[in-house]
């Protein structure tokens, strides 16, 4: 009975091995396909199904899509242009453009850069100008697959830089004129301009504005003592020079204090003068007439009282460092007695402002003494 019971538990034992061990081989002989099912939609490697080589996939598309564009749309993004001015090089600019596919090629599709300028291909912009002008334009970029963009611009080429020099040779001043230090002026260029002395001196007592001497001229100096080189600069570096040279003369003056005509059976005086606008003649007045014998009414021989400066009997004239008073025969246009003061005024300015110097002196007439 024992071993009967043995026997049995000894059945039982093969039996449950038997079922234990089938289970478990059944199990590891399905993990390899589940575990290729799990690879097949984990990688991007392709299966063996594919007959594919294993190399690694792109993610570029295949050559039978078509092609994305690439970057942004063509665009100028700078066209720098600057003024410039006839005979001056122009400052090398570089036209900026965006997008599109590179290389770029720049034209002018509109108008014309001014004379003396060019666009190359590369977008550099340079030259000479020839000619003063102003233009507008427009200028085009076109990218290596057909695309273009446009953009204005427009350049203002200035007239060369020229001064006029008045005094290059010799201005005559007299002395004290403060409205008369004007030595140059500019025309063309491009402002601001700078001035800056380059020779000589502004006289003593004067300063200097630009082309323009301010103050009054100082006494006389010796011919060739004031002289001075103002150097003219303008935006771009053109540059010229202006010259001046002045000569100061003194006031104009009587050489005596006062004067008489007669008495003489009419009479004629000289009356010397000095200094002056060289070469110049300046104009005579007349003023305070004085009757000397009242009530000068006008009574043969004697002229009309206020009357003296249209009289016939009465003539004068200046020039040559003299002034000439004449009063002529009595007996023919009658005498005059009496006393003027004559002026004498230079043709010059000679400050402040547009002021003219003169000098005055009074004249004594006694044209009847044949009578008297």
């Amino acid at each position: 009975m024992k071993r009967g019971l043995q026997a049995t538990v000894l059945l039982t034992a093969v039996l449950v091995c038997a079922f234990t061990c089938t289970s478990t081989s059944n199990t590891a002989n399905a993990s390899p396909s589940a575990s290729a099912s799990s690879q097949t939609h984990g990688e991007t490697t392709p299966s063996s199904s594919t007959g594919g080589t294993g190399s690694p996939p792109t993610t570029s598309p295949s050559s039978s899509a078509p092609a994305s564009p690439v970057g942004s749309p063509l665009a100028i993004t700078s066209l720098p242009f600057h003024n410039g001015e006839v005979g001056i090089a122009y400052t090398s600019i570089t036209l900026g453009a965006g997008g599109g596919t590179p290389p770029y090629s720049w034209s002018i599709s509109g108008g014309a850069l001014p004379a003396g300028l060019s666009l190359s291909g590369g977008g550099h912009v340079s030259g000479t100008a020839s000619a003063a002008c102003h233009p507008s334009f427009t200028v085009q970029v076109a990218d290596s697959v057909g695309g273009t963009a446009t953009g204005p611009g427009s350049i203002n080429i200035f007239a060369p830089l020229a001064v006029t020099q008045p005094c290059a040779g010799l201005c005559q001043v007299e002395q004290g004129c403060s409205v008369c230090g004007n030595f140059g002026a500019i025309s063309g260029g491009a402002s601001p301009f700078s001035y800056s002395v380059i020779a000589g001196a502004v006289p003593a007592g004067m300063g200097r504005s630009g082309l323009n001497l301010t103050g009054a001229f100082p006494p006389p100096g010796s011919l060739g003592a004031y002289n001075l080189t103002v150097r003219v600069r303008d935006l771009y570096g053109a540059q010229q020079d202006v010259n001046a040279n002045w000569y100061v003369f003194p006031h104009i003056a009587f050489s005596v204090g006062s004067a008489q005509c007669g008495p003489s059976y009419g009479c004629s005086i000289q009356i010397p003068y000095t200094m002056g606008t060289p070469n110049g003649t300046p104009t005579l007045s007349f003023s305070k007439i004085t009757c000397g014998n009242p009530p000068c009414s006008g009574v043969a021989p004697e002229p009309p009282q206020n009357t003296l400066l249209s009289w016939k009997g009465f003539g004068y004239s200046v020039g040559g460092g003299n002034v000439t008073i004449v009063f002529l025969s009595p007996g023919i246009y009658g005498d005059w007695v009496g006393t003027f003061n004559l002026t004498i005024t230079d043709q010059s300015k000679c400050g402040p402002g547009a002021a003219l110097c003169s000098d005055t002196i009074t004249i004594t007439v006694d044209s009847e003494k044949r009578f008297g």
